[in-house]
């Protein structure tokens, strides 16, 4: 804890015009952590129990694949959109469900070559 506070000063003070949400810790992050826990956690037991790619990718791989999901998702959906459209199938859209399918078979192909490159192994 003295490594990550011992070089903040008094000029370090937050910057009033910056907003800050409740649950952010760092200003202009887009989705808190317990999100994104929660859907990389929840999409991988969701393709497990309905056995969606199961002829792909390993359970294990499906973190990375619902990780990579949550990727393009914090960088392409504002966090509002996913709260009101992403985080049940009843408010999505043709367009949203068109996304999903669109990332889900970038995210598999990325898993796959990864996978592929490194045999599986941590670099």
């Amino acid at each position: 804890m003295i490594l990550l506070c011992g070089s903040l000063k008094a000029q370090d003070a937050p910057d009033p015009a910056v907003e800050v949400r409740p649950w952010q810790a760092i200003p202009d992050m887009g989705y808190p952590s317990t999100v994104i826990f929660g859907f990389v956690k929840a999409c991988q037991e969701s393709f497990l129990r309905a056995g969606a790619l199961s002829d792909q990718l390993w359970p294990n791989q499906l973190y990375e694949m619902c990780g990579c999901m949550l990727d393009y998702m914090r960088d392409e959906i504002p966090y509002d959109i996913f709260l009101t459209r992403y985080k049940d199938p009843k408010f999505m859209n043709e367009s949203d469900r068109q996304w999903i399918a669109d990332h889900v078979m970038i995210c598999t192909t990325s898993v796959k070559k990864g996978w592929a490159n490194n045999d599986g192994q941590e670099k």
